[in-house]
């Protein structure tokens, strides 16, 4: 069953990777976890002359940012030198880039820097994201490094509030499928700050994926109306699918969308698309304005990691073969012996 869970949400890790790689045609706003592939066209106030500064890379010369707060600080994911794949990262103004997978590594004590996306962040410097190797979430404070959030199993965190409340889908508690047969346990999640996170659920609709949170505490997304399959408890059968609105106390309103609170941009106009930070006031960035487009403080790289680390394996994570790669890791951790199938 974990496996039909992880396969599940791989298929949505792709369908959003997918969604990042072409929307140079698309209108902006585009969404917290959608990248624009190029600058969208903005009106701009006279006098005002737009500053395109560049975030740099973690060493392979790809980068995808995906939120802002009003801080100027950003998140997504970036190509790194050693190790693979996109790894998520942070950046702030004068600091530069801070490659997360690095965090992550020392949460999961890997063998490597883990791959992963970093999609949103609030206003207190909080990111959420997930790694690409466990599929666990996590929020990511320079003060609190990288610590886990979630059901526990298989989790993508999709939005955080500045009351550092968190939503959105894993491996959850109930069993979910439909009258023809099949299912999985993707159930939505709402993970209020200090709390154990939990699933949106009432006596006839569950949330099976939650992608905003505002500060009032709302939470919209995806979910279904259900039937209790009878003599087992926590399976459901699916019904009517509808887009929700939930608030603690107060339940669904069914048929609502809250939409999506655009992340890619701050309120002070400022805003990420592709691998660069646009603003009118490049000088809050420190960058000179005569300066039309600036490297700022680009990150630094860590030595090549040497000898066997089942870095090469992270790719059949996205196919749900994890038991090679978790194998490999529990190996090099000293917790086990390789397979001998």
């Amino acid at each position: 069953m974990r496996l039909l869970n992880v396969l599940i949400l791989t298929v949505i890790v792709s369908l959003l990777t997918v969604a990042c790689e072409d929307l140079s045609e698309q209108p902006y706003p585009a969404g917290p976890d959608v990248e624009l592939a190029q600058a969208p066209a903005r009106a701009q106030a006279p006098g005002q002359k737009e500053t395109e500064i560049q975030l740099g890379d973690l060493g392979a010369g790809g980068t995808r940012a995906l939120a802002i707060n009003n801080r100027g600080q950003v998140v997504g994911h970036s190509l790194a030198e050693e190790g693979p794949w996109w790894r998520p990262f942070f950046w702030g103004p004068g600091e530069g880039m801070t490659d997360l997978g690095k965090s992550l590594q020392e949460l999961h004590d890997a063998p490597f820097p883990l791959p992963g996306q970093a999609v949103d962040i609030n206003e207190a410097g909080v990111a959420v994201g997930w790694d690409e190797v466990f599929f666990a979430g996590f929020t990511w404070s320079e003060q609190t490094g990288a610590q886990r959030v979630g059901f526990g199993q298989t989790d993508l965190p999709m939005a955080i509030n500045n009351r550092g409340t968190v939503v959105g889908l894993g491996e959850g508690p109930y069993f979910v499928g439909t009258e023809g047969g099949g299912g999985s346990e993707v159930n939505a999640f709402v993970c209020p700050k200090g709390e154990a996170c939990h699933p949106l659920i009432d006596e006839e609709f569950i949330a099976l994926s939650a992608h905003t949170v505002n500060d009032r505490g709302q939470v919209g997304g995806r979910g279904a109306y259900y039937e209790p399959l009878e003599g087992l408890t926590h399976t459901l059968i699916l019904k009517e699918h509808h887009s929700y609105i939930w608030k603690q106390g107060q339940g669904f309103v069914v048929g609502e969308d809250l939409g999506d609170d655009n992340r890619s941009e701050n309120d002070r106009g400022d805003y990420v698309a592709g691998g660069s930070l646009f603003t009118t006031a490049p000088a809050r960035y420190g960058v000179r304005p005569e300066s039309p487009s600036e490297q700022v403080s680009p990150s630094s790289i860590e030595p090549e990691i040497q000898g066997e680390d089942c870095s090469d394996l992270v790719g059949l994570a996205r196919k749900g073969q994890l038991e090679t790669l978790h194998d490999c890791i529990a190996v090099k951790k000293g917790e086990g012996e390789p397979s001998t199938q």
